[in-house]
């Protein structure tokens, strides 16, 4: 059906009138990624010395662990 995570209520009426209700909760999974970042700093004025890492990971039973995995670092200023 489609549905988007949250509790649903159905009450079911028969040709009396009498009724029966029942609710169910549709939950979602943790983020299916996470990152984690770290770096270096320059070691002086001007140099190219600093680094950037990242390590990106799927979580198991969410996705398939299998697939590609894009990173890209980009300088701000």
């Amino acid at each position: 059906m489609g549905l988007a995570a949250g509790t649903y209520t159905v009450t079911v009426t028969d040709a009396n009138g009498c009724t029966a209700t029942c609710s169910y909760m549709v939950t979602q999974p943790a983020a299916a990624l996470t990152a984690t970042c770290s770096g270096t700093n320059v070691a002086c004025f001007g140099a190219s010395t600093g680094s950037a890492s990242v390590v990106a990971a799927m979580v198991q039973g969410v996705i398939p662990m299998y697939g590609v995995i894009r990173i890209q670092i980009q300088a701000q200023a």
